[in-house]
């Protein structure tokens, strides 16, 4: 799992929830790379949905 910025779980905490305790959200990388229904639980990038290899994030970004 990827742990968020300070900046970004503040931007966030400041959302409403998808459900209890997680939030659903597209992700834009620097170089332009685009994922979209992206579950946050906390500070934390949980999974990317609909990827079987987002166990591995860090090897995707």
């Amino acid at each position: 799992m990827i742990t968020l910025s300070e900046q970004w779980a503040k931007q966030l905490a400041a959302k409403p929830e998808t459900g209890m305790g997680y939030q659903v959200v597209s992700v834009v990388l620097k170089d332009g790379k685009r994922f979209d229904q992206v579950a946050i639980v906390g500070r934390l990038i949980a999974e990317i949905r609909g990827r079987a290899d987002s166990r591995n994030l860090s090897a995707l970004i």
